[in-house]
Formats: structure tokens, C-alpha cells, sequence
């Protein structure tokens, strides 16, 4: 009985370039009764991408919704609104951007993401870490991870600082079926 606390989306809104006309019509419009009552937290993805960029901070994707790069939200603040985190409740969920920014271990997003789980991690305020973007870091669904290289490079770099900071739970879209791996790391 009890309500839904937020709204998680792993992307693909706008489908499928991104424009804002696609925004409004594919995505606000039939979302709206739920947008009314609910907090959306959302990902870039290809398909919203392709007209946006998380560089600049520019486009529809970024006009459609102002995300916590101050960490105003929790976390540590990333500067960026495609890359950032946010606290409910007992749960630290942290955003990453699979798409447009590098995912090497020397770049921003990486050296953001250390940053912010080195900060939550002992906390005694946090039950559980989540993480999630586009890109899974491994799908056969209808894409395949040993192939394209945002998965590819989402496991060999980002997966092992997630691993290190002690993430519970990772959520992903773009394979458009539903997997899942067995469980990992004892758990």
C-alpha cells in the first residue's frame, strides 16, 4: 500500500534522437500524472545523447532536468550533471554517464566516482550503495557486451573501482530485455 519513494530511469526518454520535441511528446507527456508525484533520477543515454552533450552541460537532455552536480543531494560533488549522486533515505545512489564521457580510470568520471564512494562508504548513514547508467557492462540481450565499447569499457574500467567501493547493486538499460547476472562476490 505504501507509495513508490522515486522514479529511476536508465535512460532512452527521448526516443530516438533526443530533440526536444521527442522529450516532450515520448516521455513528459504520457509521464506526466506520475512526474506530478514522484522524483525523477534519471541517466544519459545514446538515444537522448545524440542531440545533447555532458561535456557542456548543453542541449534538450539537459534542459529537460537540473541534477545534483554541487552534491546538494549527497555524495561528493562531481561539477557535472551527468555524472553525480544523491541520497535516500539509507541509500546512496550514484549516476554515471556510459555514454559520452570517458570511462578510463585517469579521467573525470572515474576519478569522481572514487571520490564519492570513498566519502559513503563508511558511512554509517548508508545500508546500501546503487549505481546505475545506460551502457550494462554485460548484456547478450539485444546488444552485446563483448562487442561494443561502451560495455566493454564500462567493465574493464568502472566496474572494478565499483567492486572496490563497495556497490550493492547496479542497474543498467539499452539491452532491450530483461537480464540479470547470478550473484557476484559472495553476496
Amino acid at each position: 500500500q505504501r507509495p513508490f519513494d522515486l522514479f529511476l530511469h536508465t535512460s532512452d526518454l527521448a526516443y530516438l534522437e533526443g530533440t526536444e520535441q521527442q522529450f516532450q511528446t515520448r516521455f513528459f507527456k504520457p509521464s506526466g500524472a506520475s512526474l506530478r508525484r514522484l522524483v525523477l533520477w534519471t541517466t544519459m543515454s545514446n538515444h537522448d545523447g545524440y542531440s545533447s552533450k555532458s561535456d557542456s552541460g548543453e542541449g534538450p537532455f539537459f534542459d529537460a532536468y537540473i541534477m545534483p552536480s554541487k552534491g546538494e543531494a549527497g555524495g561528493a560533488p562531481s561539477g557535472r550533471e551527468a555524472i553525480f549522486s544523491f541520497d535516500h533515505g539509507r541509500v546512496h545512489f550514484v549516476c554515471l554517464d556510459s555514454f559520452h564521457l570517458s570511462r578510463k580510470t585517469n579521467e573525470v568520471m572515474a576519478t569522481w566516482l572514487k571520490k564519492d564512494l570513498k566519502k559513503v562508504k563508511d558511512d554509517a548513514k548508508t545500508d546500501w550503495i546503487i549505481a546505475y547508467w545506460h551502457h550494462p557492462a554485460y548484456t547478450k540481450g539485444s546488444h552485446d557486451g563483448t562487442r561494443e565499447k561502451e560495455p566493454l569499457e564500462m567493465r574493464q574500467w568502472i566496474q572494478p573501482i565499483l567492486e572496490a567501493g563497495g556497490v550493492d547493486l547496479v542497474l543498467n538499460g539499452h539491452s532491450h530485455t530483461y537480464e540479470r547476472t547470478m550473484l557476484i562476490d559472495g553476496c
